[in-house]
């Protein structure tokens, strides 16, 4: 394989941008979305992107986090997210892909996918398969296997895994969340969620980009 160690490198870059981006959009407060969390998501944006954009978005994120009350971001969170009555910008695939239709086939056809690698939800994520967080999480392990697979020297299984995670991105990924940030951009009542889904757009430009290289 040519220029392997650039492949790799990409690869290493893309799976650090895709973890910022799941911290991001997990709970105010949890064990991935916290001032630890986030400092090791900069600390390894500035290893692989050096003075980049997205590099400097994010560390702008994290001043904006910690002049933010954490209470009013878990409000704001709920209010976008999860209910309990009117959910502003529902975090799932299909809603946007259907039509605001929730546990649609596209739902189904993704969770496919994942068990077509292997992979089964953990019992301790309480939510549909097209949730956001758990495409991204997906995309990771994908990641994660294609670079197992080049240091291996295992072509033809780094190009399954390729061939999966581009039509995963060109069939579904790509289709639905630049919506999703969009509606935060435009329904959010707070900075750091607005400052948040553009960061998000930006890493999805970068993800796409690096996928047709």
């Amino acid at each position: 394989m040519k220029n392997k160690e650039k492949i790799i490198d990409i690869l290493k870059t893309s799976r650090v941008v895709l973890q910022s981006l799941t911290d991001l959009y997990s709970f105010p407060g949890s064990e991935f979305f916290n001032e630890t969390a986030f400092g090791e998501d900069l600390l390894n944006l500035q290893t692989y992107l050096v003075r980049s954009e997205l590099t400097e978005s994010f560390s702008e994120l994290i001043e904006i986090f910690n002049t933010e009350d954490l209470e009013k971001l878990k409000i704001e969170y709920a209010r976008l997210f999860i209910g309990p009555f009117h959910v502003v910008a529902p975090p799932y695939g299909s809603y946007y892909l259907e039509n605001g239709r929730l546990m649609g086939e596209s739902t189904i056809e993704v969770n496919n996918l994942y068990n077509q690698v292997g992979l089964v939800l953990n019992e301790s994520f309480k939510d549909l398969p097209d949730h956001i967080i758990a495409e991204l999480e997906f995309l990771i392990y994908l990641i994660h296997n294609q670079i197992d697979f080049i240091e291996k020297e295992e072509y033809d299984n780094y190009k399954t895994i390729n061939d999966l995670k581009n039509y995963f991105i060109e069939s579904f990924f790509q289709n639905w969340v630049k919506k999703f940030n969009n509606v935060i951009i435009d329904k959010s009542e707070n900075i750091f969620f607005k400052k948040m889904a553009n960061y998000s757009n930006n890493c999805i430009d970068y993800i796409l980009n690096e996928t047709k290289n």
